[in-house]
């Protein structure tokens, strides 16, 4: 698949980001739900935001784990503690509206 490559000054000129990694794969985050992903060319990738979860999330996968958009979204902005149960919403019901805005974190006792 051939996809736009950027680099990272090209992103931090267009986008206010922040960095986030997972492991060795590395991500440039926005507060408006868009995702950058570091390619092993040295490039960066915009991820397309499209439902391709049978529930209708955008599923990114690394390092064979899947994490849902929002969820990295609300690592960075939110700062999620993942070792506390908790539920994403969508304050306007679409799954794919992943800006910070829409976003909200409820934790579960």
């Amino acid at each position: 698949m051939v996809y736009q490559a950027y680099s990272e000054s090209d992103i931090k000129t267009q986008y206010k980001v922040r960095p986030f990694n997972i492991g060795d794969n590395k991500f440039l985050i926005t507060r408006e739900g868009d995702i950058f992903r570091k390619m092993k060319s040295k490039n960066w990738k915009k991820i397309e935001n499209k439902g391709n979860h049978k529930k209708g999330y955008n599923v990114i996968q690394v390092d064979n784990k899947q994490y849902m958009r929002s969820t990295l979204i609300a690592m960075v902005y939110f700062k999620l503690n993942t070792d506390k149960k908790y539920y994403i919403f969508h304050k306007n019901k679409n799954k794919l509206d992943t800006t910070i805005t829409n976003l909200k974190i409820v934790y579960v006792s």
